[in-house]
């Protein structure tokens, strides 16, 4: 009895914590809460005084400051990680989350609720615990079976009991009609006991197994009680026969990301009389129903109005999608409604429907957020519960589909951009697995005589043979590319043209019927689409990143492999020391390199005899591709590896030269006269030929070298050419830096659409860094905001972004290429000046290189400008920015004397901080941070001379301040 007694009392106070802890978690569903159990009244008691008093506590984040959420609900800082850096920053407890003392100075006997160590639950990256299902039962048997039984509504999950476990989503397809006829209910307010459920019903069932034939697409519906349902995803749109686009109708449509495959209505399919695309046989059953049900199910063709104009979608057919559910019409009054959907649009067209370039949202009143999207306005609450929703309704199909980017992810990577630790020299981590693919790529390659080109073999880290096929993968991506596709045949056309002209130029091949079954990967592909005045092109993209849940990638197997590409900058500068620039490219570079036989059916792809017709078995073809695809992470690094050893093998002067301008496919040759600029077009058109590559689009700013370039060559040349992303005026040899043209209508900004335009200025000389520091330093400015990515700018700061675009007022900037005197039989020589200053806002340095002439200065000219914005969180003084911009100024100075071919006569470093120039000269007893630049800055400056120079002279202080283009 003493036994029993003492086992009673210790279930007595689990179960009591359990209910504490329980209480305590603000995540759980209030009616759960009524139907507890209690096991001590009195205790019950003190612990919901403990649940109101941390409520109360926790509706203030400690991490962002707002007042409508807790620490642990944090939609800001929404990982550990990020949380736990906050807390850094703002000095607060670990444990309870004070910024009034330490953690080890904490007295709070609180505990985390995940994993009961000593730190806030907000900053536990344990996995979450599962939380059993309280019962109405207090005896000690059904206790022990509330252990071992999860509540109905937390284990409903379709989403995570399909994907549990498993690396592919299950083959079966959980039709909406059959689900409305045996749909499962969850009064979560009244819960059956463990008495009411029988055996056979409270054991969990397997999901029945599909047909082999039946598509891969899943759908799972629950209907649930709710008293507050929340509103979904909803529109009226105008939906119209493609044949027939007089016969139309409007309708509400439910816009769902969680479904890939879109849906509508038969009586809404057969309303418009939809043009049938095809048949479908489909495996339909219900969550733990009986044996799944083969139905057939056809696919339509069904256009829709949007902002953009109209859209040709292909959905499947349903009798039924969902009863009434819950919208929001949009205006002043924010009315609730029901609507009951016809069509269901997926992921397949979610993003295409939702994003634009006019997609937009605005916090509202109440918490309700507006939606612009292109099919209208549509209204959400700001923080969305699935447990609430009347209706949650869910579609996957196996294979990938596009999201847009992870917002955390492009938080964490704009936010290096303030970082003061990305201005530095960083060493290379993988320098010793480069060098051993550098060996092997040695050992590898050899000149197949035969076809008069290179051949390479792919630089798998390990055994080849574990890389997953990825056939499935590639199946449904190419069936999504066709549906795309055949919705426009000119596209489809082009498209499958250049497959075609791959296949007759032996680019690649049909695979052969006894090599199939080989160990293989599949690529999957889709189509990048380039608009001009005159034509249209569509080129094939490869995919070698794609990959199916639990398996890698292509990539993944495969060695990055050493970067062997000179700088793109120091090409760029050296280009404006020559008297006549010529520039050219390689034709189709990457497939100009062959793919040892071994490697090739690593780079299997899909396509179809008969784009125009069904996907089916008959009508597919594997081919494989004999060269270097483009797509693959090492394939940068094998086409320049390829052109350094065969340029390395030739051993000319013009090899040597061609090794250090030849940057990708782009080549580029500074001539000292025209007969020269004819001698390099010959010689280096042979030079490649050898390698099998076809060197073409040559163009130059000499008017009589480009006449006798167009004699030869069939290419029309233009006024305009392009030089690594930059524009070249060759009439006037001017460089033409382009600036983003301002929206000609109203344009609703946003913190995307800020970054967006501000990253599309493509500036590397920095020879802009004055004009844009503004554009940056606002972009900062909505960082230290916290605005979300798609949030509508407050009216102060767009007022002040308008001013921004307003002092952009031209299309670009020109720039002079040469910016030095070439006459031959003359002796040059060249200083390099480098300036540096800092201000509260940013920190800038420039680099000028003076021409003399019989010890006398001629000409000087500015190289190019570096600047960055003083770092965001840290509170640095004036004489540490100065300290922090003479570093980058020592490193700029060390990279333009090694970029340039001409010998510097001298060099100088200039700052006009007195502070900064006196640590540099007494380098002792100075703070850590002082100390280490000190050091960099006297490593590279070894041969040059550090001054003073006044501010009023320092050129660099332009690059601090910002200023119009017009100065």
């Amino acid at each position: 009895m003493e036994l029993l007694h003492l086992l009673t009392n210790i279930v007595r106070k689990e179960t009591s914590l359990s209910e504490m802890d329980f209480y305590s978690r603000p995540s759980e569903h209030p009616t759960l809460r009524q139907s507890s159990y209690v096991a001590n009244k009195q205790y019950n008691k003190q612990s919901y005084r403990s649940k109101l008093t941390i409520t109360k506590n926790s509706q203030t984040c400690a991490f962002c400051g707002s007042n409508n959420h807790s620490a642990l609900n944090c939609s800001v800082f929404t990982t550990p990680r990020q949380r736990s850096e906050e807390a850094r920053k703002r000095r607060l407890c670990y444990n309870c989350l004070s910024p009034r003392h330490n953690t080890r100075d904490c007295k709070s006997r609180f505990r985390c609720k995940m994993c009961s160590r000593k730190h806030h639950t907000s900053l536990c990256t344990a996995p979450k615990p599962k939380i059993p299902s309280p019962t109405k039962s207090s005896s000690l048997q059904d206790s022990k079976q509330q252990e071992k039984q999860e509540c109905p509504y937390q284990k409903f999950n379709p989403r995570l009991d399909v994907y549990r476990g498993r690396q592919e989503p299950p083959q079966s397809f959980q039709s909406s009609s059959r689900l409305r006829n045996h749909a499962v209910h969850f009064d979560v307010a009244h819960c059956v006991s463990d008495e009411q459920l029988s055996s056979s019903e409270a054991e969990s069932k397997p999901l029945p197994t599909p047909s082999k034939d039946a598509p891969n697409d899943i759908t799972f519906m629950s209907n649930e009680t709710s008293d507050q349902p929340v509103p979904l995803m909803c529109a009226e749109v105008k939906l119209f026969n493609p044949n027939d686009p007089s016969h139309y109708t409007t309708v509400s449509a439910f816009l769902d990301c969680g479904s890939t495959v879109s849906y509508i209505t038969n009586e809404l399919a057969e309303h418009l009389d939809l043009p049938t695309v095809a048949t479908e046989i489909l495996s339909v059953s219900t969550f733990g129903g009986p044996e799944p049900l083969m139905m057939e199910c056809a696919v339509y063709k069904v256009g829709i109005e949007t902002e953009n104009g109209a859209k040709c979608l292909t959905v499947k057919s349903a009798p039924f999608l969902a009863d009434d559910i819950t919208q929001i019409i949009p205006g002043g009054n924010l009315s609730v409604t029901s609507c009951k959907p016809s069509i269901l649009i997926g992921n397949d067209y979610f993003w295409d429907i939702v994003l634009s370039h006019n997609f937009y949202y605005k916090n509202l009143s109440e918490g309700h957020r507006l939606l612009h999207t292109t099919i209208g306005d549509i209204i959400l609450k700001k923080a969305l519960d699935t447990r609430c929703n009347d209706y949650s309704f869910a579609s996957v199909e196996s294979g990938d589909s596009a999201n847009p980017a992870n917002h955390n992810d492009l938080c964490e990577l704009v936010s290096r951009f303030w970082k003061l630790e990305t201005i530095g020299i960083v060493d290379n981590p993988n320098q010793k697995e480069d060098a051993e693919c550098l060996e092997y790529f040695n050992n590898t390659i050899y000149y197949d005589y035969d076809e008069k080109r290179y051949i390479v073999s792919l630089p798998f880290k390990e055994d080849p043979t574990k890389v997953p096929d990825n056939y499935s993968l590639a199946y449904s991506r190419l069936r999504s590319q066709l549906k795309q596709l055949q919705q426009n045949p000119l596209y489809l056309k082009r498209y499958h043209a250049v497959i075609q002209d791959q296949l007759q130029r032996n680019i690649i091949e049909c695979v052969p019927l006894e090599e199939i079954h080989k160990p293989c990967h599949y690529l999957s592909h889709h189509g990048v689409i380039k608009k001009d005045d005159k034509d249209l092109k569509i080129r094939c993209v490869y995919d070698g990143s794609a990959k199916m849940k639990s398996s890698m990638s292509l990539n993944e197997a495969l060695h990055r492999g050493p970067v062997l590409l000179p700088d793109l900058v120091g090409i760029l500068i050296r280009s404006r020391l020559c008297k006549i620039l010529v520039s050219s490219d390689i034709e189709k570079a990457f497939l100009m390199v062959g793919l040892n036989h071994n490697c090739r059916d690593y780079t299997r792809f899909l396509w179809v005899d008969d784009p125009t017709g069904p996907l089916c078995t008959q009508n597919l073809i594997t081919y494989r591709f004999t060269r270097v695809p483009f797509g693959l992470v090492s394939s940068p690094f094998l086409l320049a590896g390829t052109i350094h050893f065969h340029l390395s093998s030739m051993a000319t002067e013009l090899s040597r030269h061609l090794i250090r301008n030849t940057y990708v496919d782009n080549v580029f040759y500074a001539a000292k006269n025209v007969e020269d600029g004819k001698s390099f077009y010959n010689k280096a058109k042979e030079l490649f030929k050898k390698a099998g590559m076809n060197l073409r689009a040559f163009a130059s700013n000499s008017e009589k070298l480009n006449q006798y370039i167009s004699m030869r060559e069939i290419e029309a040349m233009h006024n305009v050419q392009k030089v690594l992303g930059l524009k070249w005026d060759i009439t006037t040899d001017d460089l033409i830096i382009p600036l983003p043209e301002r929206p000609s209508n109203k344009e609703l900004w946003t913190k995307r659409k800020v970054l967006k335009h501000i990253a599309s200025i493509y500036d590397p000389l920095g020879l802009l860094s004055p004009a844009t520091l503004p554009g940056k330093a606002f972009l900062q400015s909505l960082w230290k905001d916290k605005l979300l990515w798609d949030e509508t700018l407050p009216a102060a700061k767009e007022e002040r972004w308008e001013e921004i675009l307003s002092s952009w007022t031209v299309p670009g900037i020109s720039t002079p290429r040469l910016i030095v005197e070439c006459e031959e039989r003359i002796c040059y020589e060249y200083d390099l000046h480098v300036f540096a200053d800092a201000s509260s806002v940013a920190y800038c340095v420039t680099a000028y290189l003076v021409q003399r002439k019989e010890n006398t200065p001629i000409r000087s000219s500015l190289i190019m400008s570096k600047s960055r914005l003083a770092p965001l969180g840290h509170s640095m003084t004036i004489p540490r920015l100065e300290i922090a911009a003479l570093m980058m100024g020592s490193k700029l100075l060390t990279y333009v004397a090694k970029e340039l071919d001409t010998k510097i006569s001298r060099k100088f470093l200039w700052t006009d901080s007195l502070v900064a120039l006196y640590w540099t000269k007494n380098n002792k007893n100075l703070p850590i941070f002082v100390r280490n630049r000190v050091n960099i800055i006297l490593e590279n400056t070894s041969d040059a001379h550090i001054l003073h120079v006044p501010s009023e002279l320092n050129p660099a202080d332009l690059g601090t301040r910002g200023c119009l283009l017009e100065e």
